[in-house]
């Protein structure tokens, strides 16, 4: 029978240390962080030195960002605006043909009641 591929870290010392120093980093990590937290919360002064140290590590990289975002903001907003102004030629053109139609039905009306007005005179003369 062929071995298996995935092995238990219980056959092998090596496999059995690597184990153990990932487990014991991990321990580790978790209780820095636990620390870090408790100081940052009790004493905030105590980290006003790292974090200006931080932000001012990672300003170039929020400057750009934030040049990112408005732009992108500007580029929705011209979208938007784009649309806006297409639904609202659309409405314009509308209105216009109403209007249009409107006139022609006047005209229309008004020339019928020339023409009626003109054969009333014509059938009195």
């Amino acid at each position: 029978m062929a071995p298996t591929t995935t092995r238990r870290s219980g056959h092998s010392r090596r496999a059995q240390y690597g184990v153990f120093t990932g487990y014991v980093f991990a321990g580790a990590g978790a209780l820095l962080g636990a620390l870090l937290l408790a100081a940052s919360l009790f004493k905030p002064d105590l980290m006003s030195a790292p974090r200006t140290a931080a932000n001012d590590a990672v300003a170039p990289v929020a400057e750009a960002n934030a040049v990112v975002r408005t732009e992108s903001r500007g580029l929705i907003e011209n979208v938007r605006g784009y649309l806006r102004a297409g639904r609202q030629n659309e409405a314009l053109r509308k209105e216009v043909l109403a209007a249009a139609e409107a006139a022609d039905d006047k005209a229309k009306s008004q020339n019928g009641k020339k023409a009626k007005k003109a054969q009333q005179e014509q059938g009195n003369a």
